[in-house]
C-alpha cells in the first residue's frame, strides 16, 4: 500500500501546483468581435503591466481608439483557470466598460466584454507577443 500511496501523493502535488496558467505581463496582440459570434471585427494590441497587486491595462484598437484600465486577477483553483477582470475607459470618447479574461495559458487569454454603449456582449482574444 505504501508503494502505491507515495507516487500518488507526488502526482497530486504536481497537478495541484501546475493546474492553472500563469499571466504574463507585456504586449499582447488583440482581436475581437462586437458580439458573441466570434467573427473578428477589430484588432489591436494590449499592454498588461503590474501595479502592485493590480494590473494597469493600455489598449490600442484599430489604430484610432485608445483605452486605459485597471485589472484584478482571481487565481483559479484546482483545474480552474485564473480570471483577469478589467474596467476600462476610452480616451477618445465617452465609453467605459468591463472585460473578463480567462487565462488559458501563459500566452493566451480569452475574454467577454460589455461597454456602456452596448446591448450585447463581445468576445476578445489575446496572444502574448513580448515583455
Amino acid at each position: 500500500m505504501k508503494k502505491i500511496f507515495t507516487p500518488l501523493i507526488a502526482v497530486l502535488l504536481f497537478v495541484c501546483t501546475t493546474a492553472h496558467a500563469y499571466l504574463n505581463t507585456g504586449r499582447y496582440e488583440l482581436s475581437g468581435s462586437k458580439d458573441s459570434s466570434g467573427i473578428i471585427d477589430y484588432t489591436g494590441e494590449m499592454i498588461i503591466e503590474r501595479q502592485g497587486e493590480n494590473y494597469r491595462i493600455t489598449r490600442y484598437l484599430d489604430g484610432y481608439q485608445s483605452e486605459v484600465g485597471i485589472g484584478i486577477l482571481k487565481e483559479g483553483g484546482l483545474f480552474q483557470n485564473d480570471i483577469l477582470s478589467v474596467a476600462f475607459c476610452d480616451l477618445t470618447g465617452d465609453v467605459w466598460g468591463v472585460i473578463s479574461y480567462e487565462v488559458l495559458s501563459a500566452y493566451e487569454l480569452e475574454g467577454k466584454w460589455a461597454s456602456s454603449e452596448a446591448y450585447t456582449s463581445g468576445r476578445e482574444f489575446l496572444t502574448w507577443v513580448s515583455y
